[in-house]
């Protein structure tokens, strides 16, 4: 026999793992949940987020009625998350390189992104002081 308390405690703990490792995009689809060690960078195409992920797929929420910060700030709560002003979101725990030459993010899966160049140093240096961290 399953002690009710007990079980009931532990998915409650799983649950919220879950949660807090993960975020809910809206799509033309409906609901999708997205796992942040999943996620490479988002940026806005078209009015849109894009989502761009660690296995080389992207996904596209609904278009934007707010400003891409207002509608990201929930996802920024998430440590391994960095706010590019102003449209770009990157995981700092997926780059494996960075080029200041061509002010270019590498991710672990060889996708890549240019950064506004008045940005990069910024970047560059919370990464290396979250790598550092971890």
């Amino acid at each position: 026999p399953i002690n009710k308390e007990i079980f009931i405690k532990t998915l409650n703990i799983f649950i919220n793992s879950i949660k807090s490792s993960s975020i809910i995009i809206k799509t033309i689809d409906g609901d999708e949940r997205l796992f942040i060690k999943e996620l490479n960078y988002i940026n806005i195409e078209n009015r849109c987020l894009s989502y761009h992920l660690t296995d080389g797929t992207n996904r596209s929420s609904m278009c934007l009625r707010t400003s891409f910060i207002n509608e990201v700030e929930p996802i920024l709560k998430h440590k391994d998350l960095y706010f590019v002003p102003k449209t770009l979101i990157v995981n700092l725990n997926n780059i494996r390189g960075m080029d200041k030459t061509f002010s270019l993010v590498i991710f672990a899966n060889n996708d890549t992104i240019t950064v506004p160049k008045k940005y990069f140093d910024e970047l560059h240096d919370t990464w290396k002081e979250y790598c550092e961290n971890e």
